[in-house]
């Protein structure tokens, strides 16, 4: 909404992905940013315990998409590299990463 009018009904993938106008993509900020700039790698929190047998694996390359995809049904994601587990993320880790990388961008444009 701006000045009380809406200004883009949707999903908040499409908010992200194909914003209405500058004034939405300003609001939510640009996917853009935040998926071209993604690696796996910095999410990563490294475990405190073993995985479970059953655990639910990613390769450190895995794409933004295809991780926000495995936690939208799961609590957490095992990263691996070369096989090996090297750590894990969930919802609330993805959220602290994104909420630090949005805040460092907005930093570059001050």
């Amino acid at each position: 909404m701006k000045e009380g009018k809406v200004v883009q009904l949707g999903k908040p993938q499409e908010f992200l992905t194909n914003p209405a106008n500058d004034f939405v993509r300003n609001f939510v900020g640009s996917s853009h940013h935040i998926g071209d700039d993604f690696l796996l790698k910095h999410a990563v929190h490294q475990l405190s315990d073993t995985p479970p047998e059953d655990a639910y694996t990613v390769n450190v390359a895995t794409s933004l998409q295809e991780v926000l995809d495995a936690l939208s049904n799961r609590d957490e994601v095992y990263v691996t590299s070369q096989n090996n587990v090297i750590g894990k993320v969930d919802r609330k880790i993805m959220v602290d990463y994104f909420a630090t990388s949005l805040k460092k961008g907005s930093e570059k444009h001050v």
